[in-house]
């Protein structure tokens, strides 16, 4: 399953920045060259560095229960996950430079 989601995330990742190469060749109009490359965001265990808190995320139960310490895991997690993705990053700069 982890492969299979793996693969399908590269390749959202690849036709996305297929759809974006090909509308900035195919128009040279100012709309199209004030089109932003699409942001592909990943939140993913994987990325975890501490290998303590990746191993607790990791074995988590894939059901739709989790109790309260579980949560609280996760709440800590995810907001480091989405502030050190690139392509967030990308996204707050090019926000706050509107």
């Amino acid at each position: 399953m982890d492969a299979l989601s793996a693969k399908r995330w590269m390749e959202i990742k690849r036709a996305a920045d297929i759809v974006y190469k090909e509308k900035i060749d195919a128009d040279t109009s100012e709309a199209i060259s004030k089109l932003e490359q699409p942001y592909c965001i990943e939140v993913n265990f994987r990325n975890i560095t501490d290998p303590s808190i990746k191993k607790a995320c990791n074995e988590l139960p894939t059901s739709f229960y989790l109790c309260e310490k579980q949560l609280a895991l996760i709440d800590t997690v995810v907001p480091s996950l989405l502030n050190n993705d690139p392509d967030m990053q990308r996204l707050v700069t090019n926000q706050c430079n509107i």
